[in-house]
């Protein structure tokens, strides 16, 4: 009886890894997809991007930082948008708070050309929050982070700093 009792244990748990293989693997593959179409939106010749190197996948708890972000600066959004974007930093810290997410990282090694045709070699980190169940068709290109920011949060910047320059 304790032979038979041993032998369920052990399939159970072989299962329960192969699963949890599986879905890490989904996981990994959909996030990498996701990661190299927001990385070659950000390139000046997107056609040019060759990954060279995948870090290991890593999942750690998310911190407060790395989820909401440092407060709204009153000084750059004015009186005008200043509140709207205290409301949306309360809101994330609140999330937060309640849903204490994981955040999953991989660094991304890669080769590309910049505007004048020349090689750059660089490295990016992309990452991508999850709110409880693994499951890898939540991930998409507008919620993956490249550096910490995700293609709208980056297209925004971008803006932002070519009318400062003006």
């Amino acid at each position: 009886m304790k032979r038979l009792l041993l032998i369920a244990s052990v399939i159970s748990l072989a299962s329960a890894a192969v699963a949890w293989l599986s879905i890490s693997s989904s996981i990994e593959d959909q996030l990498k997809n996701a990661c190299s179409a927001v990385l070659a939106d950000r390139l000046r010749s997107p056609s040019t991007l060759q990954v060279r190197a995948w870090s290991e996948l890593l999942r750690r708890p998310a911190t407060e930082l790395e989820y909401v972000g440092l407060p709204p600066d009153r000084s750059f959004y004015g009186e005008k948008y200043w509140p709207q974007m205290h409301d949306v930093y309360e809101t994330s810290q609140f999330l937060y708070r309640s849903a204490h997410p994981d955040i999953i990282l991989l660094v991304i090694d890669y080769d590309a050309q910049n505007a004048f045709g020349a090689p750059v070699r660089a490295m990016a980190e992309c990452s991508y929050f999850v709110h409880g169940k693994d499951d890898p068709s939540l991930i998409s290109e507008p919620i993956v982070r490249i550096d910490g920011m995700t293609a709208l949060e980056w297209s925004t910047d971008q803006l932002v700093r070519s009318m400062q320059t003006r």
